[in-house]
Parts: structure tokens; C-alpha cells; sequence
């Protein structure tokens, strides 16, 4: 019994010749461009810090599904390092277009410090991503990654002691999880040895960014400004990322990419980048709002949706054991977030914003 078991071959083919996402163009498909509606809408809701709870999350799920989505067309257009610096430079305009007025650093030793930590690794975890995107589909992705989660608690725990204590509860989540992970990646079709490989590196490098961003941002002492550590990483990663091109050989291919490549895949390129700026601004403006703990939660939970559009948009394909495997291990990583968040909204006071102004201005006009 299976729920439309392809082989790996088959589900390529079946992207190329049937799937939702491949017969869209922007030529014949107008309505493609109401993705691009998310943009202002995302501003406006980061620039207003009075705008509620439910807005911002409904926004942020609908920003997370058109960016896979978005991604993984255009992975299948561009070489991945060129895709990276396209994606980099528009995140810089629009980071620096809308939050010009809090780009600010007090310490230059501080911006140092973060880009020193932050490029190389924020690089690592973007260039990995794509080619996860490239090597598998978008529902194998986000199950494989359940054991994110994981990883980032090896992580604390080894080196920072948190949490002090781990539960008979918390161990067995994290048991439930590796168990549906390992059922789903070996009976699903889909995964492949180079995808499972990109995605766990991708996995290792999102946990390090992670990390050190958390690091960074709960030093009361950091004097550098969000809109300028999302722009200054950017900015420092673009020539790195022309070395790699030039290094690996795929600078030589930029020239018929840029003659060749159809309006279609440009503007899932630059959907890509602009939605993707979108998240972060969002990402940070929940934060404001949930602890770190309950915005991992919500993150488990959009990831089911995410599965239901790859399914209905690329054609993802289940067997009924990967079935079993995927809703064990989202199920498991629901119980984690679960048992994190009874400790942590304890040691936590989310009431206190983490931006101490809005990512965008806005001037407020008063009244004569």
C-alpha cells in the first residue's frame, strides 16, 4: 500500500512534465505575481510595533510557505553560488532601503567580532540549503530537519549547561524523533544519499549560526544594530561567494545565465531573496512576542503545511511507511518543544521586547 510511490527518477520527471509548479510562467500566469503581495504587507507589519500576536503569525506562515516554494523553483533555474549572490545583494538594498534609520553600531569592534563569526557560517548554512533544495524535495527537507532541534540541544548542553536537567520526557522525544526520522528517509524514495547529506550538513551549520547568533543578540553589551548585522553579513558574503564561483568553475556558466534564462526564473530568484528578507524581519518581530522556545514550536507546526503544499505543488510522494515516519518524528519534535517550553516560560520573560525599536521606522504624525 502506497500513497503514489514514485521512484527518484520518476520524481523528477514528474516535476518536469506535470507538477503544479512546473506549467507556471509568469507570461501566462498573472497571478503568480500575488506572491509579491507579502512584501509590503510583511514591512508594514514589522514597522508597526502595535499590531497583535495573530497578524504577525498568520503573515509569518504565509511568508515560510511562498519562500520554499519560491526556493525551490529557483534552485532548478541558476547555478547555486550565482543564486546566492543574487539573493544576497537584493536582501542588502531592501534591508538597507527600509532600515536605513537603524543602522547604527556604537562599537566597531562589536560589527568585527559578529562578522567574523557570522559570514563564514552564515555562508556555510545558505550554499548548503540550496543545494539540499537541489538534491531533494521540499517535504523531505523539513522532515529530515526535524532533528534540528536535537542538535542545537547537543550543542547547549555541551557548552553551555542548558538545560541543567533532562527529563525522562524530554529524552524520549528526542528518541521518538530519531526514530520516525530514520523509518521516513529509509523507505521514502525521495531520499537520497546526496540529499540526506546536504541536508544534515545544512542541519549542523543552521544549529552553529544558531548559536552564535543567540550568543551575539543576549549580550547586553552588543552595540551593533539588527538591520546592520543582517546587512553587513550579507554585503561581506557577496565577494566570498564570487571566489567560490571562480574557484569551483561555476563563474564561467554567468554569462549564459544572464543571456538565457527566461523572466519566469528571474522572478523566482528574486522572490526568493526578497521573501527571504521578509522572514527575517518577521522572524525578528516574533520575537518580540514568543520566547525562543515557542517560535520553535510554531516552526514544528508550519512544517506540516509545508509538506501539504509540496505534495500538492512538486508532486512529493509517500509511501505509507515514510507516512509513519514522517508523523512520528514531527509528533516527537512537537513533544521536545513541548517539554522545552514548560522549563524555559519559567526562566523566560518574553513581555520584554527583544528590539528596543521597531525594524522600521515609522514617523508618527501628530496632530496640529
Amino acid at each position: 500500500m502506497a500513497l503514489n510511490i514514485m521512484t527518484a527518477s520518476e520524481l523528477v520527471a514528474t516535476h518536469l512534465n506535470g507538477t503544479l509548479a512546473s506549467k507556471l510562467s509568469i507570461e501566462d500566469d498573472p497571478s503568480i505575481w500575488s506572491i509579491a503581495v507579502l512584501i509590503p504587507v510583511s514591512l508594514y507589519i514589522c514597522a508597526d510595533p502595535n499590531i497583535g500576536l495573530a497578524p504577525v503569525l498568520l503573515t509569518r506562515i504565509l511568508v515560510i510557505l511562498a519562500m520554499n516554494f519560491v526556493q525551490k523553483e529557483a534552485v532548478n533555474c541558476f547555478p547555486p553560488w550565482f543564486l546566492l549572490g543574487y539573493q544576497m545583494a537584493l536582501q542588502v538594498v531592501m534591508i538597507g532601503a527600509y532600515n536605513f534609520r537603524n543602522i547604527k553600531c556604537d562599537k566597531w569592534s562589536d560589527l568585527g567580532w559578529w562578522l567574523l563569526y557570522m559570514t563564514p557560517v552564515w555562508i556555510a548554512q545558505l550554499i548548503t540549503s540550496l543545494f539540499a533544495f537541489k538534491a531533494a524535495s521540499v517535504s523531505t527537507i523539513q522532515i529530515i530537519r526535524s532533528i534540528l532541534p536535537l542538535m542545537a540541544f547537543a550543542m547547549e548542553k555541551t557548552l553551555y549547561g542548558n538545560p541543567s536537567t533532562v527529563s525522562v520526557s524530554l529524552m524520549a522525544s528526542m528518541v521518538m524523533v530519531i526514530a520516525g526520522t530514520t523509518l521516513y528517509g529509509y523507505t521514502s524514495a525521495s531520499v537520497t544519499a546526496a540529499a540526506l547529506m546536504w541536508i544534515f550538513i545544512n542541519s549542523v551549520f543552521t544549529v552553529m549560526a544558531t548559536v552564535f547568533r543567540a550568543k551575539f543578540m543576549k549580550n547586553k553589551d552588543f552595540t551593533v544594530s539588527m538591520p546592520l548585522c543582517m546587512t553587513s553579513v550579507s554585503t561581506t558574503a557577496i565577494p566570498i561567494i564570487c571566489i567560490a564561483a571562480a574557484l569551483t568553475g561555476e563563474a564561467q556558466t554567468w554569462g549564459s545565465v544572464l543571456a538565457d534564462t527566461s523572466p519566469t526564473a528571474w522572478f523566482w530568484a528574486s522572490m526568493s531573496a526578497l521573501v527571504a528578507g521578509c522572514f527575517s524581519f518577521l522572524q525578528f518581530r516574533s520575537q518580540k512576542i514568543l520566547s525562543g522556545t515557542s517560535d520553535l514550536m510554531f516552526q514544528n507546526c508550519v512544517k506540516v503545511f509545508i509538506i501539504i503544499m509540496g505534495i500538492m505543488a512538486f508532486g512529493d510522494s509517500f509511501t505509507a511507511e515514510s507516512v509513519v515516519g514522517s508523523i512520528v518524528a514531527l509528533c516527537g519534535c512537537a513533544w521536545y518543544g513541548y517539554c522545552r517550553i514548560g522549563k524555559e516560560i519559567k526562566e523566560e520573560k518574553t513581555e520584554q521586547p527583544d528590539l528596543k525599536e521597531p525594524l522600521i521606522a515609522v514617523e508618527q504624525k501628530t496632530e496640529r
